[in-house]
């Protein structure tokens, strides 16, 4: 008899526990128990068919699923029925257009309301807000920082790890863990305005190298509690929402907008790919556009 779904995940999981990150088992351990398993849980890998498979795209872009995420799940399933059938499935999908979300930013002004605010207001957890606003930091990564990852002589911060909440599928519980960032380019030296390095200077001199920067104990700050501290601001200071995320694509635009070249905010931000950083950020103007062309007719026309 056929194994189902259920079996063959679980055994699937385990043996990709040693190559993966504790952060992205506890991930692919969501999506089985919350998307994969109830629709194909009590299926053979091989009576899956292509039909079930599309049918499944369409409801969870129904239920309101990006197409990144729905891609993410598709992804999934097909390495657990590879890894069971050892060949890939021969399935042609579809995925309906989806318009790309505008991206969660601060104006401009707000920007630089908040960067004001931390500066007169100073205080740890404001100094993370600061860091996070003019160097593009990830919440895990600066909840994860440590005095020690300050260079003062460099005026540089080393992002190394990241902290986060891994989900426990045995016990369907989560804990608060610092791991590794999240890609091999994430691990990287991002330089700090000098203003922030003249506001931690004096701080770093005295504080436990070992010591979170955010709690300033043994222990960092939980991400999920940082990302509430940063929506009370928001709502304190009359700013409308915008996720905590919001503040990395607000510097990297920033950055965009003042000129500076892709590859340095790639850099900067980590980014395994500098495609990445041109297909999120860098969006022509008209403007941009017509000096473009105008330059091109220029050159074509010699005038």
């Amino acid at each position: 008899m056929n194994r189902t779904l259920n079996t063959t995940s679980a055994e699937w999981l385990e043996a990709r526990r040693p190559f993966i990150r504790p952060s992205s088992f506890a991930i692919y351990s969501v999506i089985l128990r919350k998307h994969i398993l109830p629709a194909f849980g009590e299926r053979a890998s091989a009576q899956i068919g292509e039909g079930e498979v599309q049918d499944f795209i369409l409801r969870k872009f129904a239920d309101g699923m990006s197409l990144k995420s729905v891609r993410g799940l598709v992804t999934v399933l097909k390495m657990v029925v590879s890894h069971d059938l050892k060949a890939k499935p021969q399935w042609l999908l579809n995925y309906p257009d989806s318009p790309r979300r505008p991206l969660s930013l601060l104006s401009a002004q707000n920007h630089r309301a908040l960067i004001r605010y931390a500066q007169e207001n100073f205080s740890l957890k404001n100094l993370g807000i600061l860091i996070c606003l003019t160097s593009g930091l990830r919440i895990g990564e600066v909840c994860a920082l440590q005095w020690q990852d300050i260079d003062l002589r460099e005026g540089t911060v080393r992002i190394t790890k990241s902290a986060s909440r891994l989900y426990d599928p045995e016990k369907r519980t989560s804990r608060l863990a610092v791991g590794r960032p999240k890609t091999l380019s994430s691990q990287r030296e991002v330089p700090l305005p000098g203003f922030v390095m003249k506001a931690v200077r004096p701080i770093v001199k005295k504080a436990t190298p070992e010591f979170f920067i955010l709690s300033d104990a043994p222990v960092p700050i939980d991400p999920r509690t940082y990302r509430y501290y940063y929506m009370r601001l928001l709502e304190r200071l009359g700013i409308p929402y915008v996720k905590f995320h919001g503040m990395r694509h607000s510097f990297a635009t920033r950055c965009i907008e003042s000129r500076c070249d892709c590859k340095t905010v790639s850099s900067i931000l980590g980014h395994s790919s500098v495609t990445t950083t041109y297909d999120l950020y860098v969006h022509p103007g008209i403007t941009q556009k017509r000096r473009c062309v105008e330059h091109m007719m220029v050159k074509v026309l010699g005038k």
